[in-house]
C-alpha cells in the first residue's frame, strides 16, 4: 500500500491525514472483498463464504493500516513537541548565558 506523508501548515494538512486514513482502510476493504466475491463467483457453487472472508480479512487489513498511519502521525507529533522542548531550553539558556554576562560585567565595574 503507498503511504504518503503530508506536512503543511494548517486545515491542508489536517485533511490530507484524514484522506489518508479514509484511503488506506477503504482500499483494503474493496481489495479484499473484491477478491473473496471473485472466488466465490469461480467457485459457482452460490455460497458467499469467501466473499464474508474477504470482508473480514479487509476489515482487519483496513484497521491495520489504519494503527500504521495513527503510529506515524503519533510519532511525527512527539518529533514536534520534542523539537519545541529543545527549542525553549535553549532559549532559556542562551537567556541565563546573557544575564550572567551581565552580572559578570556590573560585578567588575
Amino acid at each position: 500500500m503507498m503511504r504518503v506523508v503530508f506536512s503543511g501548515p494548517g486545515e491542508r494538512n489536517e485533511m490530507g491525514r484524514a484522506l489518508m486514513l479514509g484511503m488506506n482502510f477503504a482500499v483494503g476493504m474493496a481489495v479484499f472483498s473484491f477478491l473473496g466475491y471473485f472466488i466465490d463467483q469461480k467457485r459457482g457453487d452460490g455460497a458467499i463464504l469467501f466473499t464474508v472472508a474477504g470482508i473480514v480479512a479487509g476489515l482487519a487489513y483496513g484497521a491495520y493500516e489504519v494503527w500504521i498511519v495513527i503510529r506515524m502521525l503519533n510519532e511525527q507529533v512527539r518529533r514536534a513537541e520534542a523539537g519545541s522542548q529543545n527549542e525553549q531550553v535553549r532559549r532559556a539558556e542562551a537567556g541565563s548565558q546573557k544575564s550572567e554576562v551581565r552580572n559578570q560585567k556590573g560585578e567588575e565595574g
